[in-house]
């Protein structure tokens, strides 16, 4: 033992590793020592006449621990194959659901990205009228201010006026340019 001692020091390890250098090392031994130990059949038969057993008996005893050896790795077989069925089962699921929330995602996205456009042309169209109603607002303004400067004309020339028929003409006038003056005001007041 000591020259296995000084093989490891010699070697470089450090006392944990030569620790577990030594642990490993009866494992080992553990694990041929039971497979020695295993007894042959002929010596289980021997030992069996040997306490009285009738050899039929051990025959059995030798028939139902071969058969629950085999029991036994045919259960391990099948938990095993039920295992992987469960694990693929799984993965089909969850493979599944990706797709499914893939493509939901995406219907979704095409629906913002539809709905976006669809502002984007409705605001398009909007703008799109802002210089028609420029122009209208200009056409207004130029006819209130053509209305008023003719209201303002009519009003100047009124005390002016000598006889009755120069002023129901100017008055005919000044009602002809008061009404459409206010369907104006009575249009913007409204807007």
């Amino acid at each position: 033992m000591a020259t296995i001692r000084e093989q490891i020091a010699h070697e470089g390890f450090t006392d944990q590793e030569a620790a577990a250098i030594f642990r490993r090392a009866a494992e080992l031994q553990s694990q041929t020592e039971q497979l020695d130990a295993r007894l042959p059949r002929v010596v289980v038969d021997e030992s069996a006449a040997a306490v009285g057993i009738p050899r039929e008996f051990v025959e059995q005893a030798i028939q139902q621990l071969t058969a629950e050896r085999t029991a036994q790795a045919v259960r391990r077989t099948a938990r095993r194959r039920r295992g992987s069925a469960v694990a693929i089962v799984v993965a089909v699921c969850l493979a599944l659901a990706a797709f499914l929330s893939h493509r939901a995602f995406n219907a979704r996205l095409a629906d913002v990205e539809a709905m976006q456009a669809q502002l984007d042309n409705v605001l398009q169209r909007r703008h799109d009228l802002i210089p028609n109603l420029m122009a209208i607002a200009k056409a207004s303004a130029a006819q209130e201010k053509d209305l008023i400067a003719s209201l303002g004309t009519l009003y100047q020339e009124i005390p002016w006026a000598q006889s009755l028929a120069q002023k129901q003409a100017l008055e005919a006038q000044l009602s002809d340019t008061v009404t459409p003056l206010m369907a104006l005001l009575r249009a913007d007041s409204q807007a």
